[in-house]
C-alpha cells in the first residue's frame, strides 16, 4: 500500500482502521485475500495455503 496525503491526513488524526481501510480501497489497494484469491485462479498457489496464511 503506498501513502499518500489523504492516508497520512487520517493516520495523523489518528482514524480508525475501517476509515482507513476505506480510505486505501479507494485509492487503488488490493486487499491481501483478493490478491491471493488471484493467485489460487493464475494456479501459483492453492486455497489451503491461502487459507493457512490468512487465519
Amino acid at each position: 500500500m503506498l501513502m499518500n496525503d489523504e492516508l497520512r491526513q487520517l493516520t495523523a488524526q489518528r482514524a480508525d482502521g475501517v476509515t482507513l481501510y476505506e480510505a486505501a480501497v479507494n485509492t487503488g489497494f488490493e486487499p491481501m485475500k483478493l490478491d491471493a484469491l488471484e493467485k489460487v485462479k493464475q494456479g501459483l498457489t492453492d486455497e489451503a495455503e491461502v487459507f493457512r496464511v490468512l487465519h
